[in-house]
């Protein structure tokens, strides 16, 4: 993909077609930026034409922001546009139910009251911001893919927000069974290949305003990635990137993992799922002191093991 980028007092602008099947573009603007520019730097689409079917309205004033240059950004392709991306095919309700995905029309309404709960408490926390928010417990089967992917939905079902979830945990892998794409490349990949660009790694979900990135091949030095510059620019891209976005990092275990108190640095807020009568408060206190305090937005208790 090629792009015209030029730079004046300190905005690089591009200019840029997108055809109707573009949602997010990737530029690298490495050759572009000059040394001084280590900072936040103004992204802007310039002169953006369409091609194909008029489905989305014409960009006028859109911005992205990136920060420690040269790197790759990604610049959206619009708020409308965003609200109006297109899923090759959009789960029914059979699909929900059988994926364990909660949603508005289902016959347990107490399940899909919770998630709306914990999303409303993150969205009073915020203060009008997204957030990166990590989805722990202590061990494997106690409910942090389904909380996950799960508060991810309830992010997006509200009409104005998006969501993209992040499978942070190697060794279950468990994200890729809740939607029907087949993955190529995942977060690791990216990480290590620099060739990579994020478009490679972001997949449909079935559910609308809601995309997912999966964990990647298999490494055993992942920690390493996590706390690399590469994985830090990454977050800060998918977030910055829509400013209605949230993310969330489906973390592996506390007592498992290192890795989950890596993850932890780079969140704003963080959620512990923990099964109901289960763990005790020896074992819980322990475990939280793996992580900052001041980031822990509750605790979510998990009752309800057919969605494990």
């Amino acid at each position: 993909m090629t792009a015209e980028i030029d730079k004046m007092d300190n905005v690089y602008e591009i200019d840029h077609k997108i055809s109707s099947d573009d949602s997010e573009i990737d530029f690298d603007l490495s050759k572009n930026m000059d040394e001084e520019d280590t900072g936040e730097i103004d992204i802007r689409l310039d002169q953006v034409m369409q091609e194909g079917p008029r489905d989305y309205d014409p960009v006028d004033d859109d911005h992205s922001l990136v920060t420690r240059p040269p790197s790759d950004v990604t610049v959206r392709v619009g708020r409308r546009h965003l609200q109006r991306m297109r899923d090759h095919q959009l789960l029914d309700a059979h699909d929900f139910q059988e994926r364990r995905i909660v949603h508005p029309d289902m016959d347990d309404y107490r399940i899909h009251n919770a998630f709306r709960e914990i999303r409303t408490k993150l969205l009073q926390e915020s203060g009008g911001k997204n957030l990166v928010i990590m989805v722990v417990s202590l061990q494997h089967g106690m409910g942090t893919t389904f909380t996950s992917v799960n508060l991810a939905a309830a992010f997006s079902y509200e009409g104005e927000k998006t969501s993209l979830i992040v499978d942070c945990d190697k060794t279950k892998r468990k994200i890729e069974e809740y939607f029907p794409v087949d993955v190529d490349f995942g977060l690791t990949d990216y990480l290590d290949d620099r060739s990579i660009g994020t478009e490679k790694i972001i997949y449909q979900t079935g559910i609308a305003r809601m995309r997912f990135v999966p964990v990647g091949r298999r490494r055993e030095t992942i920690g390493e990635f996590f706390s690399s510059e590469r994985m830090r620019d990454f977050i800060l891209q998918v977030k910055k990137r829509y400013s209605d976005r949230y993310v969330i990092l489906n973390a592996p275990p506390l007592e498992v993992s290192a890795d989950a108190a890596i993850l932890s640095e780079i969140s704003d807020r963080i959620i512990v799922v923990l099964p109901y009568g289960k763990v005790s408060n020896a074992r819980l206190a322990k475990a939280l002191k793996l992580i900052p305090q001041e980031k822990i937005a509750g605790l979510v208790l998990n009752d309800k093991l057919q969605y494990v």
